[in-house]
């Protein structure tokens, strides 16, 4: 992604400026390309993109929102509308990493684990899914070490400073404020990529509790500092099976949540550029996942390295 001192000084009309992580790199649709933020073309941005006449994505993969703070502390941005996503790595970096400790503690399930992510692991061990039931079928340890993996996720979601987390996002607003006029300033809230889907509950109740916490301090900050709140944690409410990759083991938005999120902005910053009626956002359908093997999957990436990417 370019630099954010590229950004030009002066506002240009109709003009476009996306800040986040990899939700607004389009990580995980089809034709991303690491560090090219155009290369997803079915991304919220850069279908939101088409009715500007400038546009710029400073979107990097794996960013928190100090990370971005910091990366504004010397640039000037000049927009009609800044769209901002952040504050989701802030707490899934801590998960992932206790993920990978708890796993990396336990040998037998990480050789087994790492064998899914590169291909070495029989398919036929796997379900269909490709993830771990095979496994774990009538092995009771490994079950009961998963389940002590899920609690090593869990406390290190438990042990995130949402209000540091808030004060960044406000710090981060106000030097939009101030840096761009004038401008549109719209922040999404962080969904719950867990919600609704089956087995998958534990990591719900906290993920829901942090981030209502964490989405009422984003709608706060937005009041202070002149900024509209998109609300995209309502949109996927309940829907997560069908607006993220949650079931193949990737918290990122799908195509569909990609277009809910596009359908989102337009009715706030474009109302004249037509939306997607197809789109899911109401209710909670069973997905017939099986939470451990989400959680595995989602493990079996991250040692290949291809779930949260990490900061280029």
């Amino acid at each position: 992604a370019a630099s954010l001192m590229s950004i030009p000084a002066a506002a240009e009309d109709n003009s476009l400026v996306v800040l986040g992580d990899s939700i607004t790199s389009g990580y995980g649709l089809d034709g991303y390309t690491a560090g090219d933020n155009s290369s997803a073309a079915d991304s919220f941005a850069n279908q939101l993109a088409a009715s500007y006449e400038e546009y710029s994505n400073f979107a990097v993969d794996g960013r928190t929102s100090g990370e971005l703070l910091t990366a504004l502390e010397d640039a000037d941005i000049g927009a009609d509308t800044v769209i901002i996503s952040i504050g989701g790595n802030d707490f899934l970096q801590p998960m992932m990493a206790a993920l990978m400790n708890a796993f990396t503690e336990n040998g037998d399930l990480m050789d087994y684990i790492s064998g899914l992510a590169d291909g070495t692991t029989s398919t036929e061990e796997a379900d269909g899914s490709g993830m771990l039931s095979g496994f774990l079928d009538g092995n009771d340890e490994a079950t009961s070490a998963i389940m002590q993996i899920m609690q090593s996720v869990i406390k290190a979601a438990n042990s995130v400073d949402v209000t540091a987390v808030v004060d960044n996002i406000s710090d981060i607003l106000a030097h939009v404020e101030n840096s761009a006029p004038g401008a549109q300033v719209v922040i999404l809230t962080v969904y719950d990529p867990f919600e609704g889907v089956t087995g998958m509950e534990m990591l719900d109740v906290v993920a829901r509790e942090k981030l209502a916490e964490l989405n009422s301090g984003i709608a706060e900050a937005a009041a202070q500092n002149g900024a509209r709140v998109a609300d995209v944690a309502s949109a996927f409410k309940g829907n997560a099976a069908e607006l993220t990759n949650i079931t193949h083991g990737d918290i990122h938005p799908s195509k569909a949540g990609h277009a809910a999120i596009y359908s989102l902005l337009c009715e706030m910053t474009e109302p004249s550029v037509p939306t997607n009626s197809n789109v899911p956002v109401k209710g909670s359908p069973d997905t017939g996942a099986e939470g451990i093997a989400v959680v595995a999957g989602i493990a079996a990436l991250s040692a290949a390295g291809l779930f949260f990417s990490r900061r280029r």
